[in-house]
């Protein structure tokens, strides 16, 4: 399928990507992304400097567009500060955001969180709750489209020094032990695509100038690393197709019931 890309539109809370471009083949079928996270996702960098143009989801939106024109459709709903736990301080479920990326029904869901429940005043809501309410997520998103992708993502490094919560601040060595495990046990459990950001990272310091968001460079190869898994797995056709012959047996379906 050949596609040429034009221009890409931004709109709406969160934000939202919409690629538009001309299909030699005109492909009616669109594939709907959300990203759900934290600040990385919003596009937090270099002491608390937030553009969503930054965000590694623009990045990465500004590949594929490259490739799949119209095709893809992504909606950005990370919020700062917010947890995966229900009753952590910041959860993302009580946030206007995570409401915004239900109603947007997507066909991929990438979930990018952890790295806030990965402090150690969290340690035993983490061991207790994060595993249930990982997969609450992923069960409440299945309802509303029970053919939906999910992308989970192993968040990038939390490198020593950085100013953010002194009195319980994100810590790494909580992360690596028991929030990525967590992860990792959801990714093997639901048979998930995982994307390893922690381990790209764990050695390259320099693309985190506050030693937690990725500073422009880090979020730009954080969109490359995306866009890469995306194309080795060829996660868009598959989904498309998916998607076209879901939609032809409804079709089909609906014509019976007709006649």
């Amino acid at each position: 399928m050949f596609l040429r890309k034009t221009h890409i539109r931004m709109i709406g809370a969160g934000l939202a990507f919409f690629v538009v471009a001309t299909s030699a083949n005109c492909q009616s079928s669109k594939v709907k992304m959300a990203f759900i996270g934290n600040s990385i996702t919003a596009g937090v960098y270099d002491y608390g400097k937030k553009d969503q143009q930054v965000s590694y989801a623009t990045q990465f939106s500004e590949l594929m567009a490259a490739v799949y024109g119209d095709t893809l459709e992504i909606l950005n709903t990370g919020v700062s500060g917010r947890t995966m736990t229900k009753h952590g301080p910041q959860p993302i479920w009580i946030e206007p955001a995570f409401k915004k990326a239900l109603d947007f029904k997507p066909d991929i869901c990438l979930v990018a969180l952890g790295t806030n429940d990965s402090k150690p005043n969290l340690y035993d809501l983490v061991q207790k709750e994060f595993f249930h309410d990982y997969q609450d997520l992923i069960d409440t998103f299945r309802c509303i489209n029970p053919n939906i992708t999910f992308v989970v993502c192993l968040p990038p490094p939390i490198f020593e020094g950085h100013p953010y919560s002194p009195e319980s601040p994100h810590n790494d060595t909580l992360l690596v032990k028991y929030t990525i495990p967590l992860i990792d046990s959801i990714a093997k459990n639901n048979h998930l695509t995982v994307v390893d950001f922690h381990t790209a990272f764990v050695d390259r310091p320099q693309y985190f100038t506050d030693h937690l968001h990725p500073n422009i460079e880090g979020h730009q190869k954080m969109g490359k690393i995306l866009f890469d898994q995306f194309m080795e797995q060829d996660l868009i056709r598959k989904t498309l197709q998916l998607k076209d012959s879901t939609e032809a047996v409804e079709t089909n379906r609906t014509k019976e019931i007709q006649n």
